[in-house]
């Protein structure tokens, strides 16, 4: 007896921005190693990356719903948490003798401090993203598209 294949469907707009969120969840947490200066500001560079977060979060709840959007942040965890132990590992694994010893101790200087950033960036993002989706949500849910220019904006 044959059972019916089904298939889903996702529509385009929701895979794009998929694909995108889940690569600037991952490169938050690499950008995170340098600070930056915004004026007389000091910020880890990992803000440009998570306002690019903000920003795709809340285009995919405004296209797609709330429930979409909370479930992509949801999900975004596994690329962050895989990055995380993916860099242990990497960390772990012997340089090649052909590397310039200089670039190996640069990269192991500069990832060497990613985990704990990302461990960090764990907390920021699940706290900021969910709260994103959240009070955007509701603001629309409140205010109708009056506040569109808010919440795009």
């Amino acid at each position: 007896m044959d059972t019916p294949h089904r298939t889903v469907t996702i529509p385009r707009s929701l895979f794009g921005f998929s694909i995108f969120y889940g690569g600037m969840v991952c490169i938050a947490g690499v950008l995170g190693n340098k600070q930056v200066a915004l004026g007389p500001l000091a910020v880890e560079a990992g803000i440009f990356a998570f306002l690019l977060l903000v920003v795709t979060s809340s285009a995919i709840a405004e296209l797609h719903g709330p429930s979409i959007a909370t479930r992509l942040v949801r999900i975004g965890f596994v690329p962050l948490i895989a990055s995380i132990i993916l860099a242990e590992i990497v960390l772990l694994v012997p340089a090649s003798p052909d590397m310039d010893p200089a670039r190996a101790d640069a990269f192991a200087l500069m990832m060497s401090g990613t985990p704990r950033i990302w461990l960090g960036g764990i907390v920021a993002y699940g706290i900021s993203q969910t709260l994103n989706v959240t009070i955007f949500s509701w603001l629309k849910g409140r205010e109708g598209n009056s506040l569109l220019w808010f919440r795009a904006g």
